[in-house]
């Protein structure tokens, strides 16, 4: 019974994974050519919105494909950390660089700080970006005309790092 229930589990994984790759090549299409339409310059302020409204659309559902795919990666064992030393100040720059435009877009500040003698980590860089990535899109997403912030805080007597979004 166990084996059974542990192939059929891996199964659903790999169905699970096929189809999100599946879908990435088409949503990739489609934020390609609303981007092309978004240099359209003989546009009106609606056309522009409904342009912006099905890149924004698409994005989000291109980030669920690919935590969908990622989920099952680790899910079935699948997902490969890279460990290596993380520089906390890079990880936090390379955080809001990725993130400003869709601040900017909606008209909100975006602060993001790390302590200057803060140490490094062994981490995975990219994975610890990407989560640091969605997380903050998501406060921009769900703020209007505000401040997000990211702030990283070394906490040495739990041997943490502890990253705060507000």
């Amino acid at each position: 019974q166990l084996s059974r229930d542990l192939n059929q589990y891996q199964q659903t994984a790999a169905n699970i994974s096929d189809v999100s790759h599946e879908l990435r090549s088409p949503l990739t299409a489609i934020i390609g050519y609303g981007e092309l339409l978004g240099m359209n310059t003989e546009l009106d302020a609606a056309q522009m919105l409904y342009i912006n409204n099905i890149q924004q659309a698409s994005q989000d559902l291109l980030n669920l494909v690919n935590n969908t795919l990622d989920q099952s990666k680790i899910q079935s064992g699948q997902i490969d950390f890279h460990c290596e030393t993380v520089d906390i100040t890079m990880l936090i720059e390379a955080t809001k660089a990725i993130v400003f435009p869709v601040a900017q877009k909606r008209n909100i500040q975006l602060w993001a700080s790390a302590p200057k003698h803060m140490p490094s980590i062994n981490g995975d860089f990219g994975k610890l970006k990407q989560i640091l990535v969605n997380h903050l899109s998501n406060a921009c997403k769900f703020t209007q005309d505000g401040t997000v912030t990211l702030l990283a805080k070394h906490l040495p007597q739990k041997a943490r790092m502890q990253f705060t979004i507000t």
